[in-house]
C-alpha cells in the first residue's frame, strides 16, 4: 500500500534554495561574461589583423550611444533603489521604481533600434561594421531579456509575492541588470574610444 508520504519528493530547505539560486545566477553571469569577452576579443583581433579599420563612413556619431548609456546607467540606479525599497518592505515604492527601471531599459532598446536604423553601415560593410553591430545587438538582446524579466517580477510583486524577507528573485534580477549596465560601459568604451 502506497501513501502520499512515501511517494512525495523531499522538499529542499529555503536556505539551500537561496544558496543554489545565488550560485546559479553567478554561474550564468560568468558565462555571459565569457560571451562578451569573446566578442570584445574578436574586436581586438580583427582590429590588429586588418589594414583598414574603423567605421565605413570614416566617423561615428556618438550622440545616440551617449544618450543610451545615460539611460542604462539611470536604470541601474533605479534598480538599486527598487532593491533597497523591497528590503525595507516599501512595496509601492519598489513597484514604482521597477516600472521606471523597465521604462529606462525599454528606452535604451528603442535607442539601440534607432541607432541600428541610422548607423550608416550594415554587417556586409566589413569586419568593423560586423563586429560592432554584433556586439551592440547581442547586448541589446540581453537588455530586452532583462526588461521582460522585470515584467514578470512586476507581476509577481503586484501579487504580493515579495517582502523584506522574501526577495531573492529581485536580488538576482538586480545582479543581472548591474551586469548588463557594467558590460555596456566596457563595450561603449572599447567600441567607440579605442
Amino acid at each position: 500500500m502506497s501513501t502520499a508520504t512515501e511517494t512525495s519528493v523531499p522538499r529542499i530547505p529555503a536556505s539551500m534554495q537561496a544558496q543554489n539560486g545565488r550560485v546559479g545566477i553567478w554561474l550564468m553571469l560568468i558565462s555571459e561574461l565569457m560571451l562578451f569577452f569573446g566578442l570584445i576579443s574578436s574586436f581586438f583581433f580583427l582590429r590588429g589583423s586588418l589594414a583598414t579599420w574603423g567605421p565605413p563612413l570614416g566617423h561615428y556619431d556618438l550622440t545616440m550611444p551617449i544618450i543610451t548609456t545615460v539611460l542604462l546607467l539611470g536604470s541601474a540606479a533605479t534598480m538599486y533603489m527598487a532593491l533597497q525599497a523591497i528590503r525595507q518592505d516599501r512595496h509601492r515604492r519598489f513597484e514604482q521604481l521597477l516600472i521606471v527601471t523597465m521604462l529606462l531599459g525599454a528606452a535604451f532598446i528603442f535607442g539601440q533600434i534607432y541607432e541600428f536604423s541610422t548607423i550608416g553601415f550594415t554587417f556586409q560593410d566589413g569586419a568593423y561594421a560586423a563586429i560592432v553591430l554584433l556586439t551592440i545587438g547581442t547586448h541589446a538582446a540581453h537588455v530586452a531579456i532583462g526588461v521582460l524579466i522585470f515584467v514578470i517580477v512586476h507581476i509577481r510583486a503586484s501579487l504580493g509575492l515579495f517582502s523584506a524577507q522574501r526577495h531573492l528573485a529581485v536580488e538576482m534580477c538586480a545582479l543581472y541588470w548591474y551586469f548588463v549596465a557594467l558590460i555596456w560601459i566596457v563595450i561603449f568604451a572599447i567600441l567607440f574610444f579605442l
